[in-house]
């Protein structure tokens, strides 16, 4: 793989059908649970205005839209805004669009980055990137929420192979941290081909996530460390839940 195949990885994986095939099972009723959790602690306004940054096939965003909210959701991968498209309803749009790049012209209440969808990037000036517009999109007193594995529990308990079904097509993963990164290898063949697909993401603590924010403008209002919203532990959470807004 050349280093710009690497760099770029993320946007033939998740535009690809065995992406959605191997994770065809992320768990609707968790981002229920989540944003619910969320929208309650934040106390949102009933007319504020929600951007889902990296927002794949839109399962927070109908949430939050039948929360009642106006949605923007937007992702890399033209073949996830289809299907968010086809599964819109009131409140929602959806666009294609490059997080370290994007600008849609309008401020928001409240931005969200879900699921571990920051870090793809080779660099932390990318990770700046994203934030910079994330501050350029954010209201004044908005909120931006950031969610992003623990890895200080990863790190100890990291499933270094696993195989695993699906449609008919059996996925052999392996999984590593080398580098600054958490390295997934996908292996797998389907119709006499064989294929391989490696994730990249940048394997940061919450204190680099937490030097990240300082440094593009954002105050850390809370830190939570799951999706039911409680304290972050750092040897046993599962997740690092950011909620910050402009400093």
């Amino acid at each position: 793989m050349s280093e710009k195949d690497k760099s770029d990885w993320f946007k033939a994986w998740f535009n690809s059908p065995y992406y959605h095939k191997l994770y065809d099972n992320r768990n609707d009723a968790e981002a229920e649970e989540f944003i619910h959790q969320l929208v309650n602690y934040l106390n949102l306004d009933k007319s504020a205005t929600v951007l889902d940054l990296a927002c794949g096939d839109g399962r927070h965003c109908r949430v939050f839209a039948n929360k009642g909210f106006d949605v923007t959701g937007i992702d890399l991968a033209p073949e996830s805004i289809k299907v968010a498209k086809e599964k819109s309803g009131p409140h929602q749009r959806y666009g294609v669009a490059d997080m370290r790049t994007f600008d849609l012209h309008r401020k928001f209440d409240l931005i969200t980055n879900l699921f571990t969808s920051f870090g793809y990037f080779d660099s932390s000036i990318e990770n700046s990137k994203v934030l910079g517009r994330i501050h350029t999109h954010l209201q004044p007193n908005g909120i931006f929420v950031l969610d992003f594995l623990n890895l200080t529990l990863l790190e100890r308990t990291l499933v270094a192979n696993e195989v695993i079904e699906k449609g008919g097509v059996r996925f052999n993963i392996s999984r590593k941290i080398e580098g600054g990164r958490i390295i997934k290898k996908i292996n797998f063949d389907d119709n006499g081909n064989a294929y391989e697909h490696t994730e990249f993401v940048q394997a940061l603590s919450i204190d680099e996530l937490t030097s990240l924010f300082v440094d593009a403008g954002f105050k850390i209002l809370a830190t939570f460390g799951d999706y039911f919203l409680n304290e972050y532990i750092r040897a046993e959470s599962p997740r690092v839940i950011l909620v910050a807004t402009k400093a």
